[in-house]
Protein backbone atom coordinates (compact mmCIF):
# COMPACT_ATOMS: atom_id res chain seq x y z
CA UNK A 1 0.00 0.00 0.00
CA UNK A 2 1.05 3.32 -0.88
CA UNK A 3 2.17 6.21 1.94
CA UNK A 4 1.60 9.31 1.38
CA UNK A 5 3.78 12.45 3.00
CA UNK A 6 4.08 16.15 3.32
CA UNK A 7 6.35 18.00 5.28
CA UNK A 8 7.12 21.60 5.55
CA UNK A 9 10.83 22.46 5.87
CA UNK A 10 11.33 26.13 7.51
CA UNK A 11 14.08 28.14 8.96
CA UNK A 12 16.07 31.13 8.36
CA UNK A 13 18.01 30.07 4.84
CA UNK A 14 15.90 26.67 3.32
CA UNK A 15 15.94 28.63 -0.09
CA UNK A 16 19.04 28.56 -2.65
CA UNK A 17 20.94 26.26 -0.93
CA UNK A 18 20.30 23.17 -3.24
CA UNK A 19 17.23 21.45 -1.01
CA UNK A 20 15.19 20.13 -3.22
CA UNK A 21 18.04 18.79 -5.17
CA UNK A 22 19.20 17.38 -2.38
CA UNK A 23 16.18 15.82 -1.07
CA UNK A 24 15.37 14.57 -4.78
CA UNK A 25 18.92 12.71 -4.95
CA UNK A 26 17.99 10.87 -1.60
CA UNK A 27 14.21 10.09 -2.91
CA UNK A 28 16.00 8.18 -6.02
CA UNK A 29 18.41 6.44 -4.30
CA UNK A 30 15.02 5.39 -1.59
CA UNK A 31 13.31 4.61 -4.95
CA UNK A 32 10.44 6.40 -4.31
CA UNK A 33 8.12 6.98 -7.27
CA UNK A 34 6.21 10.67 -6.60
CA UNK A 35 7.81 13.26 -5.94
CA UNK A 36 7.67 16.93 -5.62
CA UNK A 37 8.89 20.11 -4.00
CA UNK A 38 8.24 23.60 -4.22
CA UNK A 39 9.95 26.88 -1.97
CA UNK A 40 7.68 29.04 -0.36
CA UNK A 41 7.31 32.40 1.57
CA UNK A 42 4.61 32.22 4.25
CA UNK A 43 4.73 35.32 6.37
CA UNK A 44 8.10 36.15 5.42
CA UNK A 45 9.58 32.93 6.70
CA UNK A 46 11.57 30.65 3.99
CA UNK A 47 9.86 27.35 3.52
CA UNK A 48 10.36 24.06 1.21
CA UNK A 49 7.01 21.82 1.20
CA UNK A 50 8.23 18.11 0.09
CA UNK A 51 5.73 15.89 -1.05
CA UNK A 52 6.18 12.44 -1.55
CA UNK A 53 5.01 8.65 -1.58
CA UNK A 54 5.90 4.97 -1.44
CA UNK A 55 5.87 1.89 0.51
CA UNK A 56 5.96 2.30 4.08
CA UNK A 57 9.70 1.23 4.66
CA UNK A 58 10.77 3.80 1.97
CA UNK A 59 8.60 6.75 3.29
CA UNK A 60 9.68 6.04 7.05
CA UNK A 61 13.36 6.00 5.85
CA UNK A 62 13.08 9.05 3.78
CA UNK A 63 11.66 11.39 6.62
CA UNK A 64 14.48 9.87 8.89
CA UNK A 65 16.67 11.13 6.58
CA UNK A 66 14.52 14.83 6.03
CA UNK A 67 14.69 15.11 9.95
CA UNK A 68 18.38 14.38 10.70
CA UNK A 69 20.14 15.65 6.97
CA UNK A 70 19.95 19.29 5.55
CA UNK A 71 22.56 20.50 3.05
CA UNK A 72 25.72 22.40 4.26
CA UNK A 73 24.39 25.83 4.00
CA UNK A 74 20.67 25.05 5.32
CA UNK A 75 19.62 26.90 8.71
CA UNK A 76 16.22 25.03 9.46
CA UNK A 77 14.29 25.74 12.33
CA UNK A 78 11.34 23.67 12.08
CA UNK A 79 10.16 20.49 10.33
CA UNK A 80 6.57 19.31 10.22
CA UNK A 81 4.86 16.48 8.94
CA UNK A 82 1.59 16.33 7.61
CA UNK A 83 -0.44 13.71 5.85
CA UNK A 84 -0.75 13.75 2.05
CA UNK A 85 -4.23 13.29 0.11
CA UNK A 86 -3.72 15.45 -2.87
CA UNK A 87 -2.04 13.87 -5.88
CA UNK A 88 1.82 13.89 -6.41
CA UNK A 89 3.85 13.95 -9.34
CA UNK A 90 6.17 11.57 -10.98
CA UNK A 91 9.62 11.67 -9.55
CA UNK A 92 10.77 11.64 -12.97
CA UNK A 93 8.69 14.39 -14.42
CA UNK A 94 9.61 16.84 -10.98
CA UNK A 95 13.42 15.78 -11.86
CA UNK A 96 12.97 17.33 -15.37
CA UNK A 97 11.08 20.16 -13.86
CA UNK A 98 13.54 21.04 -11.63
CA UNK A 99 16.44 20.73 -14.10
CA UNK A 100 14.35 23.48 -16.09
CA UNK A 101 13.82 25.60 -13.11
CA UNK A 102 17.96 25.11 -12.48
CA UNK A 103 18.58 25.64 -15.74
CA UNK A 104 16.65 29.23 -16.19
CA UNK A 105 18.16 30.19 -12.63
CA UNK A 106 21.69 30.10 -14.33
CA UNK A 107 20.71 31.67 -17.38
CA UNK A 108 19.38 34.86 -15.42
CA UNK A 109 22.83 35.07 -13.57
CA UNK A 110 24.81 34.67 -16.60
CA UNK A 111 22.35 37.61 -18.09
CA UNK A 112 23.49 39.51 -15.11
CA UNK A 113 27.07 38.61 -15.05
CA UNK A 114 26.93 40.14 -18.86
CA UNK A 115 25.92 42.91 -18.06
CA UNK A 116 28.08 43.76 -14.59
CA UNK A 117 30.83 42.95 -17.68
CA UNK A 118 29.61 45.66 -19.93
CA UNK A 119 29.70 48.35 -17.17
CA UNK A 120 33.40 47.01 -16.19
CA UNK A 121 34.61 47.29 -20.02
CA UNK A 122 32.70 50.72 -19.97
CA UNK A 123 35.02 51.57 -16.86
CA UNK A 124 38.07 50.37 -18.23
CA UNK A 125 37.71 52.22 -21.78
CA UNK A 126 37.20 55.39 -19.16
CA UNK A 127 40.68 54.23 -17.57
CA UNK A 128 42.28 53.76 -20.75
CA UNK A 129 40.95 57.12 -22.05
CA UNK A 130 42.69 58.74 -19.26
CA UNK A 131 45.59 56.78 -19.54
CA UNK A 132 45.96 57.83 -23.45
CA UNK A 133 45.54 61.19 -21.73
CA UNK A 134 48.53 61.32 -19.19
CA UNK A 135 50.86 59.31 -21.59
CA UNK A 136 49.85 62.30 -24.12
CA UNK A 137 50.74 64.83 -21.33
CA UNK A 138 54.23 63.09 -20.45
CA UNK A 139 55.31 63.68 -24.25
CA UNK A 140 54.41 67.48 -24.14
CA UNK A 141 56.24 67.61 -20.67
CA UNK A 142 59.09 65.56 -22.09
CA UNK A 143 59.33 67.76 -25.68
CA UNK A 144 59.24 70.87 -23.28
CA UNK A 145 61.93 69.65 -20.89
CA UNK A 146 64.33 68.99 -24.00
CA UNK A 147 63.79 72.48 -25.64
CA UNK A 148 64.88 73.60 -22.09
CA UNK A 149 68.10 71.80 -22.00
CA UNK A 150 68.27 72.76 -25.72
CA UNK A 151 68.00 76.61 -24.36
CA UNK A 152 70.20 76.05 -21.42
CA UNK A 153 72.57 74.34 -23.86
CA UNK A 154 73.16 77.49 -25.79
Amino acid sequence: METKKRVIIQGERVHYVGYRPFLLAKAMKLGIKRFEAENLIEDEKQKVVVSFSGNEKQVKEFLEFIKKNYPPNARVSKIEELKVVDRIMSIDDYHKILAIEQQNTIVQVGLRMIGRQDIMIGKQDQMLEKQDQTIQEIREVKEEIKDLRMDLKS
